[in-house]
């Protein structure tokens, strides 16, 4: 069994809850780190070992207030390396958590299905 990932949230990034005995993967608030890729260094370190044995499902459930193009393009960058492990016998899904009036997170979201093509769920707020 893997320890739990938990990263406290800032003004800058998100707070992270990674439950690798449930395979539930959280993030949610802002994502504008200045250096998004040293951010996300533990998180793929994690989600590399994790994928060695997934459980048969995995859930993402990501509510983001805001993301800059970087921390975009590596949250796509680690549903794809997730998406390496889906078969039959591991599902994943993603459930895209957005306020009900941001029209912006919302076409984030979007992009994220299309661009991954991962099974998502949108969920308003």
């Amino acid at each position: 069994m893997m320890d739990n990932l938990i990263m406290k949230g800032t003004k800058d990034t998100p707070e992270v809850f990674f439950d690798f005995n449930k395979g539930l993967f959280s993030m949610k608030g802002r994502s504008l780190s200045e250096n998004s890729f040293a951010f996300f260094l533990p998180i793929f370190a994690n989600m590399e070992a994790y994928l060695k044995q997934p459980l048969p499902s995995t859930t993402f459930e990501l509510q983001f207030e805001y993301l800059n193009s970087s921390s975009f393009k590596l949250v796509i960058d680690l549903l794809l390396l997730s998406k390496k492990m889906s078969t039959d016998e591991n599902k994943i899904s993603v459930k895209w958590i957005y306020e009900a009036d941001d029209e912006d997170i919302l076409l984030l979201g979007e992009e994220t299905s299309r661009i991954t093509g991962l099974p998502f769920e949108f969920a308003p707020y």
